[in-house]
């Protein structure tokens, strides 16, 4: 049973609080752990929480407070389930990819060399990597880049500019991975 289908549609948080009142139980109560600085990256904080309920407790980590709620809070739907801890791990990274997190690009590559690498190796022109518009409200600005090659163009959106760098390079890597050489 995935993730998905235990939710319903509805968000982790909604979800424990249906539970803890359908057994007449208090509702959840959740604490603010701290925040801490990605070991994979400088830009990126992480934030953790710690919900207890149904008589457990269980800690979530995200890249934002409610992110990191809503992680704590299918922690501990997971273990009034007692669901294998694998079970959710396939969604995570499906939604992970979706938001176009930072996820992928953690693991210590940078794309924008990576892309340049590749148009070196191709004798193709180098990438032109330029911010195409920012918006949003001030506390929480999406910057959105493009890297043109040639014709191709690719664009990537997050939260800080560095972020959507990355993800326009990782787009156009995977085009230009697809497209094979010419």
């Amino acid at each position: 049973m995935s993730k998905a289908d235990i939710l319903k549609g509805k968000m982790p948080i909604t979800m424990l609080q249906e539970m803890c009142f359908k057994v007449k139980s208090t509702l959840p109560i959740y604490q603010f752990l701290g925040e801490e600085c990605s070991p994979h990256s400088v830009n990126v904080k992480l934030f953790s929480y710690m919900v207890t309920a149904l008589g457990k407790q269980a800690t979530g980590v995200g890249r934002s407070k409610q992110e990191a709620k809503h992680e704590s809070a299918w922690q501990l739907i997971r273990l009034a389930l007692e669901l294998p801890a694998g079970e959710e791990d396939e969604m995570v990274a499906t939604a992970a990819e979706e938001r176009g997190s930072l996820a992928a690009l953690e693991i210590g590559t940078d794309r924008v060399n990576q892309v340049r690498d590749i148009c070196i190796q191709r004798n193709f022109p180098l990438p032109e990597i330029v911010q195409v518009r920012s918006y949003g409200p001030s506390h929480a600005p999406v910057f959105e880049f493009e890297c043109r090659i040639r014709e191709i163009v690719r664009r990537g959106a997050h939260s800080t500019k560095k972020g959507a760098k990355q993800i326009a390079c990782q787009e156009m890597i995977k085009t230009l991975q697809s497209v094979g050489c010419e």
